[in-house]
């Protein structure tokens, strides 16, 4: 069966962000969000070509010819929104190693959780109307992580933005839930250098002192994709 999905792009990189960073990836991007976050760094809204998923496949096949040590990396947009094109692409190419980034707003799929290799869950602030909510929402993928192939981490954005988490944020989720600060990476707000440059100094310190993992945004600092 090829199901028709929205795909903003596709392009070969190093993952810059997360417990996957440095490595080769094959990035496909799907278009859509089920959210209109403040500070999103991907907004999907003119970017869509609708394409059978086989069309993709042949796409990544003939990169993996150049690049065969790359893992795909489904991203979005949000890209569990189209889970039967995303289980399509994996069945069309057996062996290769497939992570996800994903706001973590979609949490229904679980047998499709449990074929990625990593998921990395990074909503944004505005996606919890409370402590409870955001608490609520950790615990419950803790929930899917122990039950599958534990094959999860978590990553947020820190920063005095509106739509960043504050330190104190942060901590209360260690606190009032199970999640591991080995399995959470904190990442600076910024699309430069100069940005960065700021926000990274105080993200480091962030990490130092809860005792968590520190993301860069090295696509940004190497002026890659």
């Amino acid at each position: 069966m090829k199901t028709m999905m929205n795909l903003s792009e596709i392009f070969y990189s190093l993952q810059g962000e997360g417990p996957a960073v440095g490595r080769p990836a094959i990035f496909v991007r799907l278009s859509k969000c089920n959210r209109s976050c403040k500070g999103c760094d991907s907004p999907q809204k003119d970017r869509v070509e609708e394409v059978e998923t086989s069309s993709v496949i042949s796409r990544i096949q003939n990169y993996l010819k150049t690049y065969p040590n790359s893992r795909i990396i489904f991203t979005g947009g949000e890209p569990l929104l189209q889970p039967t094109a995303i289980s399509e692409i994996m069945n069309g190419l057996p062996g290769q190693l497939f992570d996800i980034e994903t706001n973590g707003t979609i949490n229904n799929q679980e047998e499709l959780f449990k074929r990625f290799n990593i998921m990395v869950i990074s909503p944004k602030k505005d996606c919890f109307t409370s402590s409870k909510d955001r608490n609520e929402f950790i615990t419950n993928w803790l929930k899917i992580s122990d039950s599958g192939r534990k094959n999860i981490y978590f990553k947020f954005v820190v920063g005095n933005l509106p739509w960043a988490f504050l330190e104190a944020e942060i901590k209360d989720m260690f606190e009032n839930t199970s999640l591991n600060p080995s399995r959470t990476w904190l990442m600076p707000a910024g699309d430069n250098n100069q940005k960065l440059s700021i926000s990274g100094k105080n993200t480091w310190k962030v990490a130092c002192r809860l005792g968590c993992n520190y993301s860069d945004r090295l696509h940004i600092r190497c002026d890659g994709k």
